[in-house]
This record gives C-alpha cells, structure tokens and sequence, in this order.
C-alpha cells in the first residue's frame, strides 16, 4: 500500500517554495540565500534541511510541481486531439497559453530572474517538444542526425529567448500573437533546413 503524503510535509516545503518565488521575483535568483528563504518562510533553518539540500533544491522541486502540471496539460490535450495542425510544434501553443495563466510562476522559475538554472530546465521541457515535432515530420529523410540536433538546439535556443523576453517585458502580444510569431520563424527555419539538408554531411 502507498504510503499518504504527509500534509505538514507538503505545507512546509510549499511555504518555502512560494517563499522562494516571491523572492526571485523581488530581487533574482542569484541574490536569494537559504536564510531569505527561512525568514521569508517563517520556517526555521533546521527545518529547512530537513526537507532540502539546498536553495536549488527548492528551486528544482518548484520547477517539477510546474512541469507536471504542463505535462499532464499536455497529455490532456493529446488525448482529446483532433487530427494534427498543419503549423509546426503545434504544442507550442498549449505552452504559451499554460505561460500565461501562470506568468508569475514562470516570471521567477524561466525568466531572467530565474538565471541559468531555469534556463536548464525549460530547454529540457522545449527540447522534448521540438525534436518530436521533428520526428515526426520524418525530417530525417533529408537531414543526418546531427543537423536534425543541430536544428533542434538552434530552435530551442530560439524559443527560449522568446519566451523570456515575452514574461519580463511589457508587450503587449498576447499568446496569439507570441504563436504567430514563432510559427513564422519555426516554419522559415524548417524550410531552409529541408532544402539545404542534403547537402550537410554529419
């Protein structure tokens, strides 16, 4: 029998997680020490180690309640999808509008505030969804493996820097237009790719 979360156990390292948020958004992540995070907490140092390592453990763990909250969205959506869109990375869109009913969360964990960290994690999740959107468009006819991963970190970079500049500045691009964009640029970058994939060697 599995054994029930322990509801302190989930309050307390809740408490630090939001006490984390709240301070990578007043002042970055580098700036934030495991005593801010206490004291900001009302939760004693002791007690902290008890449930973390680190300020990066916290950090970690509020980007995994985050990612699996996007990962059963994207399931969801998945499993109640109607043929696929012509557009590439069609899941890109279920992201920007999953940024946007909780920007402030992604605003500290994959913002600029967040710093390299989040940088890492959020790659991770985009390089999942854009080298399946290249496998399954069977690129690999025309592309070796190594352009199809170069291609896949050179859009991935891309994106990225998209969607950090969109959650720390004043835009005023909703999700649509945000889509919009990265369509276009995704589209002309996967074309290009297509016509001179021939003629790379890995």
């Amino acid at each position: 029998m599995t054994k029930k979360p322990d509801r302190r156990i989930n309050r307390t390292r809740q408490a630090l997680q939001s006490a984390l948020i709240e301070l990578i958004l007043e002042k970055g992540y580098d700036a934030v020490s495991v005593q801010d995070i206490v004291t900001r907490a009302n939760i004693g140092r002791s007690t902290f180690y008890t449930h973390y390592s680190s300020r990066d453990a916290v950090f970690s763990d509020s980007f995994k309640s985050l990612e699996i909250s996007l990962n059963m969205a994207l399931q969801q959506d998945l499993e109640n999808s109607r043929p696929a869109p012509s557009y590439p990375l069609p899941y890109i869109e279920l992201l920007l509008h999953h940024i946007d009913k909780n920007r402030p969360l992604y605003r500290a964990l994959a913002g600029q505030s967040g710093g390299a960290l989040a940088a890492k994690h959020i790659r991770k999740i985009l390089l999942g969804l854009v080298s399946r959107d290249i496998s399954t468009r069977n690129l690999g006819v025309v592309l070796s493996k190594t352009t199809s991963d170069a291609l896949t970190h050179y859009l991935v970079g891309a994106i990225t820097d998209i969607l950090t500049w969109w959650l720390d500045h004043k835009t005023k691009w909703q999700v649509a237009e945000v889509h919009s964009f990265l369509t276009m640029m995704i589209t002309s970058n996967l074309e290009s790719a297509t016509k001179t994939g021939k003629r790379l060697r890995p």
